[in-house]
């Protein structure tokens, strides 16, 4: 699936098949797929902006999009730490 997307992707951008401000999406998920390879889950990413896109997004529930784009943050490596309001506060 990633190197069909991956071919996809410069094909799509040429021929304008999508709406302007989707663009930098579509450069950044290039980017993504040369960076992460397969690793890089285009397609739930494709996915996701087809969602935001539509305004289908706007439909789901808020835990649904917050859910989501953590789960999103947690496979790119991405590391939560949850902290106590004392800590929060000392930070702050």
């Amino acid at each position: 699936m990633h190197m069909f997307i991956m071919r996809r992707l410069p094909t799509v951008q040429k021929r304008k098949l999508f709406p302007r401000t989707l663009v930098s999406d579509i450069i950044w998920q290039q980017e993504q797929g040369k960076r992460y390879g397969p690793s890089a889950r285009l397609y739930s990413k494709a996915e996701y902006i087809w969602l935001a896109s539509s305004g289908e997004l706007t439909q789901q529930s808020t835990l649904f999009r917050f859910t989501y784009i953590i789960e999103t943050l947690r496979a790119m490596d991405w590391i939560d730490w949850l902290v106590s309001a004392k800590e929060w506060e000392k930070k702050s």
